[in-house]
């Protein structure tokens, strides 16, 4: 009776630790799953800020006369620049569109024959600043330009957080 007894014990005991292992395997399992959507986030945010910070540094770039930005506003920017080293004066313009109650970040630009990258944002912010820091919308007075980005993606369907990254760059070009 007592062998019984200690079977049947063990074999209770034994459950919980497979449960609990179980659950401590799942656990970890989305956890890395979500660093992992964290860090795919990260990443594109860092690719689609090496391209903003090549665009900005050149804005102006062998724009001869006139104004170097067409427009500025809150959420969008137009400016001259020769991206492409190429001669000829491009267009480059950054704004927001928005499609079934998402924002995406648009870039395009003259020279590529109208190709244009969608980039999922949950904000995107232009500000331009004149030469005492103040800011402006005047695109004759604009000395610096600031732009903010979030991106965020849903979390895995399970979880209640959401995964996201904050990119800002103020950007003081010597075209201007």
């Amino acid at each position: 009776m007592n062998h019984l007894l200690d079977l049947i014990g063990s074999y209770i005991i034994g459950g919980f630790l497979l449960v609990a292992l179980l659950g401590l395997t799942l656990h970890f399992s989305t956890k890395s799953q979500e660093v992992k959507l964290s860090e795919i986030t990260l990443r594109s945010l860092n690719d689609v800020g090496m391209v903003i910070e090549h665009d900005f540094t050149k804005l102006g770039y062998r724009v001869e006369s006139g104004s170097k930005i067409v427009s500025i506003s809150s959420n969008q920017i137009v400016f001259l620049s020769d991206l492409n080293n190429d001669g000829v004066i491009d267009t480059i313009t950054y704004n927001t569109y928005t499609s079934n109650d998402s924002l995406y970040l648009t870039r395009n630009a003259s020279y590529l024959a109208q190709q244009q990258w969608l980039i999922p944002v949950k904000d995107f912010e232009v500000e331009g600043f004149d030469d005492i820091g103040a800011q402006t919308g005047d695109v004759n007075e604009v000395q610096s330009i600031k732009l903010n980005i979030v991106v965020e993606e849903e979390g895995l369907p399970d979880s209640q957080a959401n995964i996201g990254s904050y990119w800002t760059r103020q950007f003081f070009p010597k075209n201007l």
